[in-house]
């Protein structure tokens, strides 16, 4: 089995997940006001989830596979370092650091 890829059994079906070829993108980093995650490579919808430093999930977002790019209005959020969780099927695909001023 690849390190990239993942395999689950569930009732005698076999589903592999390949991560090998997925591109995980925040900009602007650090940013104020607006953050766009860009993905790609993917085979079916992510989920975004932004963390704190302390592991609290502070937003979580679904997005549309046709889409590739998500904007999120990040003016909410104080300032500070956080991490955004691409997730896909409860898997944890990438993972990136985010800075906001």
């Amino acid at each position: 089995m690849e390190l990239n890829s993942l395999v689950f059994q569930k009732a005698n079906k076999i589903t592999a997940l390949n991560f090998k070829n997925v591109t995980f993108t925040i900009a602007p980093n650090p940013a104020k006001e607006n953050v766009s995650i860009l993905y790609d490579g993917l085979e079916s919808n992510p989920t975004i989830e932004i963390f704190d430093l302390t592991g609290r999930l502070i937003a979580s977002f679904n997005t549309n596979d046709h889409e590739r790019v998500s904007t999120i209005n990040t003016s909410q959020y104080p300032a500070g370092i956080y991490i955004v969780v691409l997730k896909v099927k409860d898997t944890i695909v990438s993972q990136q650091k985010l800075i906001l001023e």
